[in-house]
This record gives structure tokens, sequence and C-alpha cells, in this order.
């Protein structure tokens, strides 16, 4: 996976913490979920 880590954000203030898609409130969980 290169350049997930650029994709990727974890951010306290949004998502309550959980890791999402930089400059979305999508979290990573609901798209390994599709």
């Amino acid at each position: 996976m290169t350049g997930s880590e650029k994709r990727v954000t974890i951010n306290s203030e949004v998502c309550g913490g959980r890791p999402c898609i930089s400059g979305m409130r999508i979290r990573v969980t609901d798209i390994l979920d599709l």
C-alpha cells in the first residue's frame, strides 16, 4: 500500500480519533465494510 500514509489521518477532533480519509469524515472502517 504505497502512499496510503498520505490518505489516512488520525485526528482526535475528527471521527472520534479513528483513522479516516484525509480531508473527509469517512472512516477507514466504513470503507473496509463495503
